[in-house]
């Protein structure tokens, strides 16, 4: 999907790949072996990812109210931001060098910030870990049954427990 173009509710199966390359995907469904990558000013909204299935927020991709499913995977490279990710149990984002994610919501699921990787305002709900692994994790806020764990130099600053 290129600049100005648009998709909506694409649904991107195994060995499937969609790309919004400056370009708009809405309501996507990613399932096992499929694909969804965002670059260059690709923007994604309300894209849901089931097991097996993987989105990458490259530089200059924008994902929005992602829902990430058990075993789906959401990775925020560098340059990528995430917002409003909920990822349910047994699902994982991924913030890697460079990537930022804010406003995930942890319902049961995992959120892993890797050295020079953000998250800012992460709920994390029971059953929920946040683990900065050398990265940053700012104005997280963790209610019952949830966890945050520091590890590899990660920093939490202004956490709420």
């Amino acid at each position: 999907v290129l600049a100005d173009g648009s998709a909506r509710g694409t649904v991107v199966s195994s060995g499937g790949v969609l790309v919004a390359s400056g370009g708009a995907a809405s309501g996507a469904t990613v399932g096992s072996g499929g694909s969804l990558v965002l670059s260059s000013g690709g923007t994604a909204t309300a894209t849901t990812v089931l097991s097996g299935g993987e989105m990458a927020v490259s530089s200059g991709g924008v994902a929005s109210s992602t829902t990430v499913s058990s075993g789906g995977l959401e990775t925020v490279l560098s340059g990528g931001v995430a917002s409003a990710t909920v990822v349910r149990a047994g699902g994982l984002q991924a913030v890697a060098a460079g990537g930022a994610a804010s406003a995930a919501v942890l319902s049961g699921g995992t959120q892993a910030v890797f050295a020079g990787g953000s998250a800012l305002a992460t709920v994390v709900s029971s059953g929920g870990v946040l683990v900065a692994s050398g990265g940053t994790a700012s104005g997280a806020s963790v209610g019952a049954g949830g966890s945050l764990v520091l590890s590899s130099g990660g920093v939490a600053s202004a956490a709420a427990v």
